[in-house]
């Protein structure tokens, strides 16, 4: 920090604005009755020699000791002032109205001559009202007025009526001070000098109760202001008390504050003094225990301020001098032993309370707000309220309702009681500064970026220690090795680079193979695949296709997968396809950097652990998740791993420990997760929650997390519980079930070796080789190691997992919303079994090669060495097929822009017409029928009947349609039935000139056109989506086409139904002129009755559900605070018992 030199001394501000009269400072005592030498400073000028002590016994000093509750560390505080070496000319002491035997101690203290007055303060004053009511009552004591005076006359009577004037020797061998006042000059009128010295030779020393000074403190506070004239305030360095065995930590060393009310101490946390601190330094302000600040200073600046009680004072003091002109400097050879009590909430009648750091906080706040000048004060008074309401939601994520609570009661008191802050404004407002001194204060402050960067500091320290626990630590050496003849190897073994650790290096070389491998799936468009349809164009889209009900099916809701698909996509910058894509090309890099931390935690071999890592990820290339699409394969990839971690800490960590929930919290997270995306995963929780809970009978808390875990699932999918009861197939299916269709079953035989789960699976030979390995490796383990936990459990997890795939797969269940029938794909269960079998085989073989190593040589060393190798190359057997082969199919990405742009125009239009397209290519016939801006369908749309709903009836008429007109009928209701269904084009693709002809031979339909593969034709006249007709069928008058909600329908002849072109569902509600319209059912699709006078009519589908999505998240996001890290630093988390351990538990070395 700067040091200020030549800085311009001028009259104190705080006397400028006095009357002659009001000179008077009644609370000082009078001055000591020494005479005044011609050239009192001369000793100063004296250059001591090593080792030898300044003479300070001419420095007048007066000790104020405040003190309140302190019976428990007085004594100390007490033995401390009694040991000085260089005593005060005077000790006071004042008691706040104390509970306890305080007062006693302090009379005991004055009759052994320790202190000499005790007098009585107000429990609710603070520091600086308790010293500046001690130095009234001592000075209405020993002369019986408060009246001072300021002339020269008036100075020498306060100086003959001080102790020793009365011609009784005063001198203290013992301390060195001298008190005979016979030093020459009798009653002289001293010069301006000696006026000088008089004002400059009087001090005050500021002391806590929960302070002990070390014996040469005094002395070397009065050194340091002896050989430095120019310091006007100064402090002792202050030290924590010392624990047994362990040295002092410092506690400070001057202090500042910063933009948002932060204490800077300039030193670092737990930092051991060792003497690096011990050069004086200019500071912003002193600590006010042990604080020595100049009478005439005190006097100056009027003391405290009664707005900042505690705490803040030392630092507003400080502010107040440097911008009056004075010098703030530290003194860190003196040393004082600090308990901080108050800091501690060991005083719950104080003004801080048990919990003292919401008073800290507002006091912090209000010394900034208030010396910052007026045109910057609604900025400053902004970045406050702003600072602690972000601290709030930090503190509450890192789970620490204290620190949240008292950043939130400050900022009430704050926002909601200013007078605390006009108090210290009005008397900051009277300053005027000395030239210079505002850019001093500028310097002595932390820039305004010091918040960002301990932000930076501590979010980058949390990376690196996530970094730390995916990389791996480097192997320490053992004591043994440390202990033999010869150096440990460990350090030429392996390398302590942090980016060449070989989890890094294997994340690496998996972040290349993936994009190598992903190379034909590189360029513009959508990823499809035949289990995958487009993403959404937004994520706007995306989570409206979330929000809204599906028409035709009451009893159901959006698919939970598409909420977690929605929140991905809004982490990936609010791309779907990004989150896609990553998914699906970056699977693998993913699963390793999940799989990882598993391994390091379960598996000591590096070899072993890192065989485990790479199959693991292999995993959903090995069995086709890539290749087609399948998105449940990707997500249950990274989420296991996960959820193993989550169930390891929830079995493993201790039961009152610090973080002992976050373990079942966790595991729900990741259950929320998994079971979204496959719902069986719940089938197989709760079969292993189950077996878990009778294993932990005798821990029931443990239990409890257990229940939390399979409780959480069940509650944020609350609203899902309806469709799952209604199509209970439903819970043995994955996103857009209705894709996959019913096929053939698959072999058990198969399924053991990852087969039968259709297009896109590596070859035969290379599949069963790596997962038969696996097998292979899982059954060593269990013989090896038949007793551990870790292994049965795996165990115990892949039959469960394998027997619920093997029984899946022989069921075709109906899927909702349309009933489709379809054959459970089970590539996620079969995941979890070949994950457990690798964690079996990991754990079982952990520790084979030291077995090996340590038994005489014979067939078992080179068996374990061409066993291992065989494992290696199995494995790196299937990283190169997937790296060479790549991607190559079913999945492709492909551009979604084939419709004409007069179409997808048209489409977005408030007519919002429907398009059939037709896919002829290759002699089969497919179709779909596209609704809405997207032009396509989208992912989700099959779990919500794509452009129909719930109506099973629409979805047939379409079916008939189809047929009728591919095979060429030239029907005239085809074109009538899609007209109702809402169609306006039919777009073909692939069709030759006989199919064209065909199609165009149907009435109603106009002129083909378009060139290539693809033929649109548009229905004559114009489709819109609404319709208005008769009430009559018998009606004559024509069908009116209105746009979409809200629509103006023109007047009629008579009553009239409104058909809005959505499945028939009773949650649609109509309203005309703020009147509800009768619903009525035409065929598949809603429709209301309208009056024949017409006017604007707004229908919409409402779902109590939808509401519930908000509170869904709600729950979702609570659980993930709950399981992430809590802040675990003490002094972060909990100040006040940082504090009260430092205080009550340690030793206090005197």
């Amino acid at each position: 920090m700067p040091v200020v030199a030549d800085r311009v001394r001028r009259a104190p501000s705080g006397l400028r604005g006095r009357r002659p009269g009001d000179l008077d400072w009644p609370e000082l005592p009078p001055a000591a009755g020494d005479a005044l030498d011609e050239n009192p400073w001369a000793w100063a000028a004296h250059e001591p020699a090593e080792g030898e002590r300044l003479d300070v016994s001419r420095f007048d000093v007066t000790a104020v000791l405040v003190c309140f509750d302190a019976a428990r560390w007085l004594p100390a505080t007490l033995e401390g002032l009694a040991a000085l070496d260089v005593r005060p000319r005077r000790v006071v002491a004042i008691d706040n109205g104390s509970a306890d035997t305080t007062r006693a101690l302090l009379e005991q203290a004055r009759a052994d001559g320790v202190i000499d007055a005790v007098y009585a303060g107000k429990r609710r004053h603070g520091f600086g009202q308790a010293v500046t009511s001690a130095l009234r009552q001592d000075r209405m004591a020993r002369t019986g007025s408060t009246d001072t005076g300021t002339s020269t006359q008036t100075v020498l009577r306060a100086l003959r009526d001080a102790p020793g004037a009365d011609g009784r020797d005063g001198h203290d061998g013992r301390t060195g001070q001298d008190r005979d006042g016979r030093d020459g000059h009798d009653g002289e009128v001293p010069d301006d000098r000696s006026g000088d010295w008089a004002r400059d030779r009087r001090w005050l020393w500021l002391l806590h109760d929960d302070a002990v000074p070390a014996p040469d403190t005094l002395y070397r506070l009065l050194a340091h202001v002896a050989t430095d004239r120019a310091i006007d305030v100064t402090g002792p360095k202050l030290l924590l008390p010392r624990r047994r065995q362990s040295s002092h930590q410092l506690s400070e060393v001057g202090v500042t504050i910063s933009g948002t009310g932060r204490r800077e101490l300039l030193i670092d946390r737990g930092e051991i003094d060792q003497g690096q601190r011990d050069v004086p330094a200019e500071r912003l302000g002193v600590s006010t225990c042990g604080m020595l600040v100049r009478t005439s200073v005190w006097r100056d600046l009027d003391g405290f301020d009664p707005a900042v009680p505690v705490f803040r004072d030392g630092v507003e003091f400080g502010w107040r001098a440097h911008l009056n002109g004075y010098r703030v400097v530290t003194t860190p050879d003196a040393e004082m032993t600090h308990r901080q009590v108050g800091r501690a909430g060991l005083r719950p009648r104080g003004l801080g309370g048990r919990h003292p750091g919401a008073l800290d906080r507002l006091l912090g706040m209000t010394v900034v707000a208030g010396h910052a000048p007026g045109r910057a004060l609604p900025l400053v008074w902004v970045r406050l309220v702003l600072s602690c309401l972000l601290l709030a939601v930090g503190y509450l994520l890192g789970k620490a309702p204290g620190r949240s609570r008292d950043e939130l009661a400050a900022l009430w008191t704050f926002v909601v009681h200013p007078g605390r802050l006009r108090a210290l404004r009005r008397r900051t407002a009277s300053i005027d500064p000395a030239p210079g001194t505002a850019e001093v204060v500028r310097t002595l402050r932390p820039p305004w970026w010091s918040s960002l960067r301990i932000a930076a500091e501590t979010l980058g320290g949390a990376l690196s220690e996530r970094y730390a626990s995916v990389a791996g630590e480097v192997d320490a050496a053992s004591i043994d090795e440390l202990t033999t003849d010869e150096f440990s190897s460990v350090a030429d073994e392996g390398t302590r680079h942090p980016w060449l650790r070989p989890g890094v290096v294997l994340f690496a070389v998996a972040v290349v193979a993936a994009l190598v491998a992903a190379r034909g799936l590189v360029g513009l468009g959508s990823l499809v695949a035949p289990a995958l349809l487009p993403a959404y164009g937004s994520v706007g889209a995306l989570w409206s296709a979330v929000w809204h009900p599906i028409a035709g099916a009451p009893g159901e809701v959006s698919p939970p997968w598409l909420a977690v698909t929605a929140v991905g996509s809004t982490i990936t910058l609010g791309q779907p396809e990004w989150f896609t894509t990553l998914l699906l090309c970056g699977v693998v890099p993913l699963a390793l950097l999940a799989v990882y931390p598993v391994t390091l935690r379960l598996v000591v071999d590096k070899r072993l652990r890192l065989w485990c890592a790479g199959t693991y990820a292999l995993l959903p290339v090995l069995l086709g998740g890539t290749n087609q699409g399948r998105l449940t394969l990707s997500v249950f990839s990274v989420g296991l791993p996960l959820l193993v971690m989550a169930v390891r800490a929830l079995v493993l960590r201790r039961v009152r420990s610090f973080e002992a929930w976050r373990g079942g919290w966790g595991a729900g997270v990741v259950l929320v997760v998994l079971s979204a995306f496959q719902p069986a995963v719940m089938l197989l929780a709760l079969v292993l929650g189950a077996a878990g809970a009778v294993a932990l009978r005798r821990t029931p808390r443990k239990i409890g997390r257990i229940g939390i875990a399979l409780g959480l699932p069940l509650v944020v999918w609350l609203p899902w519980w309806p469709t799952l009861i209604l199509a209970p197939g439903r819970l043995l299916v994955g996103p857009d079930a209705a894709l996959d269709g019913a096929g053939a079953a698959p072999g058990v035989l198969g399924l053991l070796l990852g087969r039968g789960l259709g297009a896109g699976l590596p070859p035969l030979w290379l599949g069963a080789t790596v997962l038969g390995m696996v097998w292979a490796t899982a059954v060593f383990g269990l013989l090896r190691r038949p007793t551990s936990r870790v292994v049965l459990s795996a165990w115990a997890t892949a039959v469960a997992s394998l027997a619920l795939a093997v029984l899946a797969s022989r069921l075709v269940v109906d899927v909702p919303p349309l009933g489709t029938e379809v054959r459970p794909w089970v590539g996620a269960l079969l995941l979890v079994t070949f994950a457990a079998l690798l964690l079996a085989g990991a754990v079982g073989s952990d520790g084979l090669s030291g077995d090996v190593a340590g038994r005489s040589f014979s067939w078992v060393q080179p068996a374990a060495v061409l066993a291992g190798v065989a494992v290696t190359v199995v494995a790196l057997g299937g990283a190169v097929w997937w790296v060479w082969a790549g991607a190559r199919g079913p999945v492709d990405r492909e551009r979604l822009d084939l419709l004409p742009t007069y179409v997808s125009v048209a489409m977005a239009s408030d007519a919002a017409p429907r398009v059939l397209a037709l896919d002829l290519d290759g002699g089969r016939v497919g179709f779909s029928v596209l609704s809405g801006r997207q032009g396509a369908p989208r992912q989700g749309d099959a779990d919500r009947g794509f452009a129909f709903g719930g109506s099973q009836a629409a979805q047939a008429d379409v079916t008939d349609a189809v047929s009728r007109l591919v095979a060429g009928s030239a029907d005239a209701d085809v074109a009538q039935r899609l007209r109702r269904l809402g169609v306006g084009y039919v777009v073909a693709r692939g069709v030759d000139d006989e199919e064209r002809a065909r199609i165009g031979n149907t009435p109603g339909l106009g002129t083909a056109s378009g060139t290539g593969g693809t033929v649109v034709w548009q229905l004559d006249p114009a489709v819109s989506r609404a319709t208005v007709v008769p009430a009559d069928p018998a009606s004559t008058e024509p069908d009116v086409p209105v746009t979409r909600a809200p629509a103006a329908v023109p007047p009629g002849t008579g009553e009239r139904h409104l058909l809005v072109g959505e499945a028939a569902d009773p949650r649609w509600r109509a309203e005309l002129g703020g009147s509800t319209l009768p619903r009525v059912v035409d065929g598949w699709q809603e429709g209301f009755v309208v009056p024949a006078s017409g006017g604007t009519v707004d229908w919409r589908l409402t779902s109590p559900a939808s509401w519930l999505l908000p509170f869904q998240g709600a729950a979702l996001l609570i659980a993930l605070v709950l399981a992430a890290p809590g802040i675990r630093r003490p002094d972060v988390r909990d100040p006040a018992l940082s504090a009260r351990r430092a205080a009550t538990l340690s030793e206090v070395s005197t």
